[in-house]
């Protein structure tokens, strides 16, 4: 493939989405044992995931693997189980999500338990007797939070060495949340927060923003995607009927930033930083920092289409990579190659102000090359460094 590098350029490619719709959403009650001594003694939360036939009790599906799972936090006065509408979106996206019932009036018992949950799903993820028995990819577990719960997520993901440390979430996202403090500069994974004009319980500018600012991740990036004052506290997490395109748009940009950091999704970016998410009617401004360079495409490559290639990175270098198939990680000056050494080559590099680099690639309309297989990683200057190596896809045509 070396010497194949034109070819490489015309038809990169989407791989399958393996958080992809499903048939149906299973929802179980559970009651599992907080064994760290800290919070709750039980654990009582009510899980949404994967299954052909919706309702009650019924089996997961058997044709979705190990899946990612959502670990969501609620606000003050409410329980998980009142977020049904994310936790039906959620699971129809592929996640297993555990809305937790626990801490309904209490911050530290909401943290602590969150905290706990993780350890509660490695001990049902090992149990044979349990109807998750190996069927949740502890490797991939994020967290969601609203209001307080979305404040509380800072102090769920604190990235120090003692008790209090995250005990191995990979990323966080905050609907409407209330200001956490310092303690969220000590989250170290790709973070995102949500939030509208129209919120009079915790506003933007005295919550999300001062939360955004003090964030301080070591990998990926953080954002905050801020809507108008049609988008209010209740109505982002799905409490209120009022403005459904609000809860619509919080729920892309939810099932986007996990499939991008738990997930398979090619696409993941694209309903925050991508052209679908720049153009939402109701948005007012998108705030980010690139800690890594993040590649992410807008559609699935097919013969005789054209897709949109994109890497976010902060104002300087940025560039995009291509190979016939993902590797490594192979440790180099400037970040880990993703990329098989032996095909890898630069597709494009350029300098951008935009803090994204944009490349259009066309595959050809030829059905030789339905099934081809090749990846890319993307590239750029970051808040540490004026040029790293970021994430990479595998792709195949349809």
């Amino acid at each position: 493939m070396r010497n194949n590098r034109a070819l490489l350029l015309a038809i990169v490619a989407t791989a399958s989405i393996a958080t992809a719709q499903v048939g149906g959403v299973g929802m179980r009650d559970v009651a599992w044992a907080n064994t760290t001594g800290n919070g709750t003694p039980v654990l009582d939360a009510e899980v949404f995931y994967p299954a052909d036939v919706g309702g009650q009790d019924v089996p997961m599906s058997p044709h979705v693997g190990r899946c990612p799972v959502i670990v969501f936090l609620h606000g003050y006065s409410f329980v998980g189980s009142d977020y049904a509408a994310i936790g039906d979106r959620m699971a129809s996206r592929g996640f297993v999500t555990v809305m937790l019932n626990t801490g309904q009036w209490s911050y530290l018992a909401l943290e602590y338990d969150g905290r706990a949950m993780f350890g509660a799903l490695a001990a049902t993820n090992s149990d044979p007797a349990s109807p998750f028995y190996q069927r949740l990819d502890m490797k991939r577990v994020g967290v969601m939070g609203h209001s307080m719960g979305g404040g509380v997520a800072a102090y769920v993901m604190y990235d120090v060495p003692g008790p209090l440390c995250n005990p191995g979430y990979k990323c966080a996202l905050a609907l409407a949340p209330h200001d956490p403090g310092l303690p969220a500069a000590s989250v170290h994974a790709p973070f995102g927060i949500v939030s509208g004009e129209g919120d009079q319980i915790t506003p933007p500018l005295l919550h999300a923003q001062p939360f955004y600012e003090y964030l301080a991740p070591k990998e990926g990036l953080k954002f905050h995607y801020r809507m108008d004052w049609s988008c209010d506290h209740m109505n982002v997490a799905g409490l209120s009927a009022a403005g459904p395109e609000v809860f619509d748009r919080a729920m892309a940009i939810a099932g986007g930033f996990f499939g991008q950091f738990l997930g398979d999704d090619p696409r993941g970016l694209e309903p925050v930083l991508g052209a679908e998410g720049l153009s939402e009617a109701h948005l007012v401004q998108v705030d980010r920092q690139v800690v890594t360079p993040v590649a992410w495409c807008d559609s699935p490559l097919s013969i005789g289409r054209v897709t949109r290639l994109s890497v976010a990175s902060e104002n300087g270098y940025v560039g995009m990579l291509g190979a016939h198939a993902e590797a490594g990680p192979i440790s180099t000056p400037i970040g880990d190659l993703l990329l098989d050494p032996t095909s890898a080559f630069a597709i494009a590099q350029t300098l951008t102000s935009t803090q994204r680099f944009d490349l259009y690639l066309p595959v050809p309309n030829n059905p030789l090359l339905v099934g081809v297989t090749f990846a890319v990683q993307g590239a750029g200057a970051t808040v540490t460094a004026p040029f790293l190596l970021g994430s990479a896809m595998a792709f195949r045509i349809n």
